[in-house]
């Protein structure tokens, strides 16, 4: 009779034993859905921030007189100091003065496209990088759901 208790014992042992480490697993199951999820929430709360900016910042730029305007006005007047220069150059008897001028001018123009074209890529940048918010936030939410959907079939629903 004693082995039978012992038996029974050792079973009813290893059966509680089974039934803790299935709901360890269960509840660590559950706790990487939820980090998931909350991931996800996280990276789309971080893409929608991105993404305002990024758009507060191109419709500040594409307003008139913005950094669009400014642009392409600088560009225009980059292009016709150098045609300045170039005709300064290209004259025989012109002034090694007048030379220096426009080479002057055209410096400066160059400089001030330069500055904005650095504004412009920083906008460009800036879109670039919500692009990327979004991305990131769209595998984490597909992450999350895979999660989601694993441990549903693994324990058969959220309880």
């Amino acid at each position: 009779m004693g082995a039978i208790n012992n038996a029974f014992n050792q079973a009813a042992g290893t059966l509680a034993g089974a039934s803790i480490a299935i709901k360890h697993a269960q509840e660590s199951d559950f706790s990487k859905m939820n980090s998931a999820d909350n991931s996800a929430l996280i990276a789309r709360n971080q893409a929608r921030a991105a993404t305002a900016e990024a758009n507060e910042a191109t419709n500040e730029a594409q307003k008139e007189g913005g950094l669009v305007d400014q642009l392409s006005e600088a560009e225009v007047k980059e292009e016709e100091a150098n045609k300045a220069y170039n005709k300064a150059i290209n004259r025989k008897n012109g002034s090694p003065v007048t030379r220096l001028e426009k080479m002057t001018e055209l410096r400066a123009a160059q400089k001030a496209a330069d500055e904005l074209r650095d504004k412009y890529k920083a906008l460009t940048d800036l879109q670039d990088r919500a692009l990327e918010q979004r991305m990131h936030a769209a595998k984490a939410t597909k992450i999350a759901l895979d999660e989601k959907t694993s441990y549903e079939k693994r324990w058969g629903g959220i309880k």
